[in-house]
């Protein structure tokens, strides 16, 4: 466990608490969130989760110091969530080095996004073998966006049938870019009436390009 057990809350009780404060944070309410998180720090001054919680409302109070300062003593307990966030503050302030390392710890616990994240990067940087891997590793946790990717890859290398695999897999998530995606594989086959479906929906979702293809169609 992450956190003592000599402690002044059980397990269960200081999981729920944890929980209500990130219901509060969701909310928008930081206040209720920070005092939940403090109770737990007193109750069990050792679990990183109120290290994690304390940091995320301060980078809501846009207080990056303060942030930091918490994400990193959360981590050294190697706590997913925050080698997670430091990854993302590292992105943010273009220091892809320490973004990379800190997602990697933190897909080494299978943080959702981590692998995403990893994968884009990844992207973006032209290495698609990498990107591949990534993305099939977060396509395990159905994460629609790396579906996308996959689907759109797959399209590219001429391999329809994985595209529409991932692509159908992506939509079952409304995601509108998939969609457009796969009225274009169907359309490329000649499946005219999967075409019209697929890019009418992307067009109800606001795609502009689904409006554009369903005129070109």
């Amino acid at each position: 466990m992450w956190f003592t057990k000599k402690q002044a809350l059980s397990d269960e009780q200081a999981t729920a608490l944890h929980e209500q404060a990130w219901v509060a944070f969701r909310g928008q309410d930081l206040d209720t969130a920070l005092e939940h998180f403090q109770t737990l720090a007193k109750a069990c001054p050792a679990d990183p989760r109120w290290m994690n919680g304390v940091g995320a409302v301060s980078l809501a109070r846009e207080d990056r110091a303060g942030a930091r300062r918490h994400f990193q003593k959360a981590a050294e307990h190697d706590y997913p969530g925050s080698h997670y966030n430091l990854g993302i503050m590292a992105y943010q302030e273009d220091d892809l080095d320490a973004a990379r390392r800190y997602f990697q710890k933190a897909a080494e616990h299978y943080y959702p996004g981590s692998h995403y994240n990893l994968g884009t990067m990844a992207f973006q940087e032209g290495d698609h073998d990498a990107a591949r891997h990534y993305f099939q590793q977060a396509a395990k946790y159905d994460c629609p966006r790396s579906h996308f990717y996959l689907g759109s890859m797959a399209y590219q290398d001429g391999d329809h049938d994985t595209a529409v695999e991932h692509l159908d897999n992506a939509v079952r998530h409304d995601h509108p870019e998939a969609l457009n995606l796969l009225g274009d594989v169907h359309s490329h086959a000649e499946r005219y009436p999967q075409a019209e479906q697929a890019y009418r929906r992307a067009a109800e979702l606001g795609h502009i390009d689904g409006y554009n293809n369903l005129g070109l169609l």
